[in-house]
């Protein structure tokens, strides 16, 4: 691949993730910063976490990959998927985990399901931004010319949000085990 296709191949996740990479920080304060302990100076935080976020990334795509060249196979009896189809349902996988891991990010000790939406208006604003960006790229034909991605079914678009939920349940219970450890007091 040439390097302007490299580029073009990179834009859409740099449009997509911008506003909501922007928006985390915007993030109202907690109350109870002060009293929490400090972090320990050689805790492995950031490399435990980032691979707790980012190993459910790698086997949901790769599974969402492997799942649709299997019913590909089983209905038409050819032995995968075409590559406009398969890069069709990573992008849409990729981008439905980010929303996902972005409404975790809000906090790194409350669940996500106890910070409250409305925290966060700017937040929720870029995500939907973001969101119809996305949809233009994979419903407008001249962007899907440009990206060579396909119209996703709205099975597609069921299957990719339960897939991409994964990213949100484990790190829920990382939470919960960090929580239970006594890590947040």
């Amino acid at each position: 691949m040439s390097r302007v296709g490299r580029r073009v191949a990179r834009f859409p996740e740099a449009v997509l993730c911008l506003a909501e990479q922007r928006m985390v920080g915007w993030h109202c304060t907690r109350s109870d910063a002060i009293e929490r302990r400090k972090r320990r100076m050689l805790q492995p935080r950031v490399a435990r976490f980032v691979l707790t976020g980012r190993m459910p990334v790698m086997a949901g795509s790769l599974s969402s990959v492997c799942w649709r060249s299997a019913c590909s196979a089983l209905a038409h009896g050819n032995n995968g998927v075409e590559e406009g189809i398969a890069r069709t349902m990573l992008f849409n996988l990729l981008v439905l985990m980010q929303f996902y891991h972005v409404l975790n990010c809000r906090s790194e000790y409350r669940s996500a399901f106890r910070v409250p939406l409305r925290n966060n208006t700017l937040l929720m604003i870029g995500m939907a931004v973001a969101f119809g960006i996305h949809l233009i790229a994979m419903y407008f034909p001249p962007v899907q010319a440009l990206l060579r991605t396909t119209s996703p079914q709205l099975q597609d678009w069921l299957i990719f949000g339960a897939l991409g939920s994964v990213i949100l349940v484990v790190m829920e219970i990382y939470k919960w085990l960090r929580h239970a450890d006594g890590w947040r007091q």
